[in-house]
């Protein structure tokens, strides 16, 4: 059954089901194309830096956790239809190879309009925490979600 913007209420919980698991060769793969920091490239740049081991760029972070939430949505059959906003993000702690990340998200406010017609926004904050249970970064998000009712006044 679709879950719709007026299915949803303040306080609405959701964990990742699948958590993500990332190598090094993901980490220099990303970092090639979009954030070559010697950090992300080099395991020997790596170990001198003050991080002191081969990490994963903060952008990479970003988009796995958008695809651990776009995954819980998609499971739990929330009509979603983008991302309208990063409101807050911030990075806590270096993800290293063989880390496993998981994200909690929790919808913290409803508005009933968007730029889209028959869309309303939700907006949720998102833990993503390593198998360590440790804050790797945190997020403030806005979703547009599809709203269902005929007669939803806009």
């Amino acid at each position: 059954m679709t879950i719709y913007w007026e299915d949803l209420s303040v306080g609405d919980t959701f964990i990742s089901e699948s958590n993500l698991t990332i190598n090094s060769e993901d980490i220099i793969e990303f970092a090639s194309k979009y954030d070559p920091q010697p950090y992300h490239l080099d395991p020997s740049a790596a170990e001198a830096s003050i991080f002191g081991g081969l990490c994963a760029s903060g952008w990479q972070i970003s988009a796995l956790t958008l695809r651990m939430i776009s995954d819980r949505f998609r499971a739990e059959e929330i009509a979603m239809m983008g991302l309208a906003s990063v409101e807050k993000l911030r990075w806590e702690k270096a993800v290293f190879a063989g880390d496993t990340l998981s994200v909690k998200v929790n919808l913290i406010e409803k508005i009933a309009t968007s730029r889209l017609p028959k869309t309303g926004t939700i907006i949720a904050e998102a833990w993503v925490r390593n198998q360590k249970n440790e804050s790797v970064a945190t997020l403030t998000n806005s979703f547009l979600i599809s709203i269902n009712s005929e007669d939803h006044e806009r």
